[in-house]
């Protein structure tokens, strides 16, 4: 919640309606006053805005990060526009540049962003230049340290990798 845009705060405290992604933390629904839905994660969730919106309602979607990041936030955008409503898309904060800057982390260029669960070359990431920065969960922090140094051509060629919750 700490990392939370100004405007996100604001939008979030004023809505009627929140359905939130079910891997967005509850924590960052502490300022929220309106009802609150969970959803499946990777879930489009297109029809239920329409519906709340044009019961006049004012309902906002929140997903993990920023809401581009996933197929979802685009496939949403479509349905509200097709149906004829306004809309405003707030921007969110990436975990995989936030989390490392809050850390103190500056992960810079070049750098290799990757989902664990996604990743099937781990040669290919062991050998990437500059910062490695791995989305997943804390359970996958032990499987892709033992992947990376598998995998690396020298020890000393991992600079830096950062496995960070999927937010």
């Amino acid at each position: 919640p700490a990392l939370l845009t100004v405007r996100a705060a604001e939008v979030l405290s004023r809505a009627e309606l929140v359905l939130v992604d079910a891997r967005v933390p509850d924590a960052v629904l502490a300022g929220v006053l309106g009802e609150v839905v969970r959803t499946p994660a990777g879930e489009a969730q297109g029809a239920a805005l329409v519906a709340a919106a044009k019961q006049g309602r004012t309902v906002v979607r929140l997903l993990p990060g920023d809401p581009f990041l996933w197929a979802e936030g685009a496939k949403e955008c479509e349905a509200v526009l097709k149906a004829r409503l306004r809309l405003e898309v707030v921007p969110g904060i990436p975990a995989a540049v936030a989390v490392p800057a809050f850390a103190g982390v500056a992960v810079g260029l070049p750098r290799t962003v990757a989902r664990v669960e996604d990743v099937t070359d781990w040669r290919a990431l062991a050998a990437a230049p500059g910062a490695l920065v791995l989305l997943g969960t804390a359970a996958d922090v032990a499987k892709s340290a033992a992947a990376l140094v598998e995998h690396a051509q020298n020890a000393l060629m991992l600079s830096l990798a950062i496995v960070l919750p999927v937010l």
